[in-house]
């Protein structure tokens, strides 16, 4: 008899205060791996998020997605009656997880003291911009602000720089020690007005801003999967030591640990081509070039086997003494863009996709979301209910996607008569206006 394939993180109960996108965003993780979550929100407060799109098919898209597998509860948790029942709750929870700025749930008598007293096995999480201490602990910001104090923003070249041009200062040498231990052809920066191209390699012109990318990476990859780890290698620990936790989890900590390539760049010792960062348009062969039809093709070429083979492919071998001369990529990238221009995507794709040459079409979303690769893998739901599907695959466990709650706030009456309320009591709360 087989036994049942069970989620990897079944019994695991968490009670999600946060809104907007990096917290939901965790606990949908949470979810997927087959936590119990319960999305607690305030009425007046139910998910700005939400307002940021029309009604119908992309709302319910947002809530099917962020609010998969979660109970739904609408209280007012600022109210000494809500206070008590979101306590109430937390008694039989694993997880705390909420999304305020620093010290707001202390306030009310929802800080991380508070809940361990009832429940001194809880791990809790705080997942902030910029932490519970600091200078910024209180500041009103979002994914974009994240960005640009971790240095992110400025390495992001315009959109009007295509390849073999530049947005940058082209040549940074590094000088003898200064006395603050730091060189002086490469100086870091306050990140104040003080700071000007002729010090700061990356520091793109006036007048010309750096791209925004189209989704808050730093609320999602700096924030909710950082805190999603965290909690469930809390969890790991706690099963251990038998105690909970709290968790202090900020966005632009986490956003500034993928900056590690920037930073050795920025760091290096020879005198260097500062065209901008490698990865970034620096490097012809990983680099986005039009091609005859208006569409693009993204090389990324990194390894010279790679390089040789597209530029076999391309008849183009004449052009491999460039490969090795930094000096001349500026030519070699404006080189490549003459031929990429001559095809159209289609005609590009019947020729270098016969080989491994890491050369891929750029897709539309619409694309994208028809694609073989992730269809295969079932990874995207087509139909009448689009999804984005969770990504981990288990050899033994299983991940699963919930369907969302219908509206925020269907569970409410559920919950609260799980806790032991009677209708009576219910319909009072409701009255005071605790609940919806």
């Amino acid at each position: 008899m087989k036994s049942k394939i069970s989620a990897p993180l079944s019994g695991i109960k968490v009670l999600d205060l946060s809104r907007i996108l990096p917290g939901p965003f965790a606990t949908m993780i949470l979810s997927d791996l087959g936590a119990e979550v319960t999305s607690v929100v305030m009425p007046k407060m139910v998910d700005p998020l939400l307002a940021f799109f029309p009604e119908g098919p992309s709302q319910k898209f947002l809530l099917d997605t962020l609010y998969r597998g979660k109970k739904s509860v609408v209280l007012n948790f600022k109210k000494e009656e809500g206070r008590d029942l979101v306590l109430k709750m937390a008694r039989s929870y694993d997880v705390f997880i909420e999304g305020f700025r620093a010290g707001s749930l202390q306030k009310i008598g929802l800080g991380y003291k508070d809940v361990a007293k009832v429940n001194p096995k809880i791990i809790y999480c705080s997942l902030s911009g910029y932490g519970q201490t600091g200078p910024y602990k209180n500041k009103a910001s979002h994914d974009i602000n994240y960005l640009a104090y971790s240095g992110l923003l400025s390495l992001m070249a315009p959109k009007e720089f295509s390849a073999g041009e530049s947005p940058l200062n082209p040549v940074v040498e590094r000088g003898p020690a200064s006395t603050r231990g730091e060189p002086t052809g490469l100086v870091l920066g306050s990140g104040g007005k003080g700071d000007s191209p002729a010090l700061n390699p990356y520091m793109a012109p006036r007048g010309q801003p750096p791209a925004l990318l189209p989704l808050p990476v730093g609320d999602l990859g700096g924030g909710s999967l950082y805190a999603a780890m965290a909690i469930v290698a809390a969890l790991y620990e706690r099963a251990r030591s038998g105690k909970g936790q709290y968790i202090d989890a900020a966005i632009l900590d986490g956003i500034l640990t993928w900056m590690i390539m920037p930073v050795a760049e920025y760091l290096a010792k020879d005198r260097e081509i500062r065209q901008s960062c490698l990865l970034a348009g620096r490097d012809p062969f990983y680099q986005v070039y039009p091609t005859a039809d208006g569409r693009y093709l993204a090389v990324g070429a990194v390894e010279t086997a790679y390089r040789d083979r597209l530029l076999a492919l391309l008849g183009r071998e004449d052009l491999r003494p460039l490969m090795g001369d930094s000096s001349r990529w500026v030519e070699l990238g404006a080189e490549l863009k003459k031929i990429f221009l001559t095809k159209s995507l289609q005609e590009w794709r019947s020729l270098l996709e016969k080989d491994d040459v890491c050369v891929s079409p750029v897709l539309t979303l619409q694309e994208a979301l028809a694609n073989e690769q992730l269809l295969a893998r079932g990874r995207v739901r087509v139909g009448s209910a689009p999804a984005i599907l969770n990504p981990l695959s288990f050899s033994r466990s299983r991940a699963q996607t919930g369907r969302g709650p219908g509206q925020i706030g269907q569970h409410t009456k559920t919950v609260l008569r799980g806790l032991g309320l009677s209708a009576k009591k219910i319909k009072e709360l409701k009255t005071t206006r605790v609940i919806l």
